[in-house]
This record gives C-alpha cells, structure tokens and sequence, in this order.
C-alpha cells in the first residue's frame, strides 16, 4: 500500500450535529476546571493565524501521568497509565483491524 500524505483541508466536517451553540475559536485557551471554581489556564494557541490543537500523550508505563492542581484549593487532578484491570478486560470489546484497509480521500472517491 502507498503512504499518501492527508490534508485535513480536503475534508470538509459536518458539525451541523454539535448544535447551535457550537462555534471554532481563531485563537484558543484550554483550561481545567474543578466543580464550580473559576478555570484555570494551562495552555493557550501559539499562532495567531490559528486556533491550534492541544494532545495529551500518556504511554502505557508508569512514569506517564498529568496532574492539574487547583491554585485556590489545592485540589489535584491526576490522569496516568497503569497496567489493565481484570474489570476493565471484561468490559472491552472486541475492535476490528482495520490495518488492511486503505483510505481515500473524498476527492480520490469522486473522480
């Protein structure tokens, strides 16, 4: 199979189904937030001709984690990795591989 190279730009997103209240931001400030406290900033986009992405990356090993701490509480917020639980095991589901599959662009599907 040949690798391509995607361009987000040639699909065109539905998101008439996100409601009317959704709306893309031209610049962006991500922030966390615990119960009803005030948000707290920890990022913020870096190119002011867009909006940007923020991505967590936690790997499956024990020095993966992200803690978030409210500065008017202490409150502390941690997302890590640990190895899988025989609970979470049974709840999983069985996901196909899709790794044969090749993928084509709308433009590619329309020709």
């Amino acid at each position: 199979m040949e690798n391509k190279e995607i361009n987000p730009n040639d699909y065109i997103v539905d998101t008439s189904h996100l409601g009317p209240d959704y709306q893309e931001f031209d610049q962006a400030e991500w922030v966390f937030q615990f119960d009803d406290e005030e948000p707290e900033v920890f990022a913020w986009s870096t190119n002011p001709d867009e909006g940007g992405n923020l991505s967590f990356v936690l790997s499956a090993n024990s020095a993966s984690s992200i803690t978030f701490v409210s500065p008017s509480t202490g409150k502390k917020l941690n997302v890590f990795s640990r190895p899988m639980s025989e609970e979470t095991r049974a709840k999983r589901i069985d996901i196909p591989d899709y790794s044969d599959l090749e993928l084509k662009t709308p433009k590619e599907e329309n020709v």
